[in-house]
């Protein structure tokens, strides 16, 4: 890690204790989520107003909304990251809106306008990640809509640093060891 690095990720701990934003328990969010899938289930319904689904097509009303949601979706830059769940976060959401919702929005894509552009993805990424994000901040913050959003949009930077995309550990494995200690085994017994 650069000093630079490093210095981003103390100010981002520092913030994040400063803020008081909670220990995210990686093991209890799958549970966590599902609690609020009938939630996002109203808002693909239209029973419940979505805020993110109201800015994307209000993005997408104009041409060059189009070509920009499209400039940042190549690029990966969609919605911002969770707030302070970070990329760790939104991978784990993601993961599961699409596994719940996926077959859903592709029933209502030829009726959507901003799934046909977006594609099923882009839609999760962009309209239900981020609702599932607020659901979340609300349940742990104890606030309201407008709040959760606020707290989204401040911490996004700390929770980057702080939950950031986990690492693949790998098993080193030196082989002339393990072949040697093999061929102790084979002599000794």
């Amino acid at each position: 890690m650069t000093f630079c690095q490093n210095h981003k990720r103390l100010a981002a701990v520092a913030k994040y204790s400063h803020n008081r934003y909670p220990a995210i328990d990686w093991e209890a969010l799958p549970a966590r989520l599902k609690r609020h899938d009938a939630t996002l289930d109203a808002m693909l319904a239209g029973r419940r107003p979505s805020h993110y689904r109201t800015q994307l097509e209000s993005h997408l009303a104009s041409v060059a909304g189009r070509k920009g949601f499209h400039n940042r979706l190549a690029a990966g830059v969609q919605n911002a990251v969770p707030g302070y769940y970070g990329v760790r976060g939104s991978r784990r959401m993601l993961e599961h809106v699409m596994s719940v919702f996926a077959p859903k929005i592709r029933e209502i894509a030829a009726e959507t306008e901003a799934v046909g552009v977006t594609g099923v993805t882009g839609y999760l990424q962009a309209v239900l990640v981020p609702e599932m994000a607020v659901c979340l901040v609300k349940e742990d913050m104890e606030c309201g809509d407008e709040e959760a959003r606020r707290v989204l949009e401040e911490s996004a930077a700390a929770g980057e640093h702080m939950h950031g995309e986990e690492e693949e550990r790998v098993a080193y494995v030196d082989v002339e060891e393990e072949e040697e200690a093999d061929e102790m085994e084979d002599v000794g017994g």
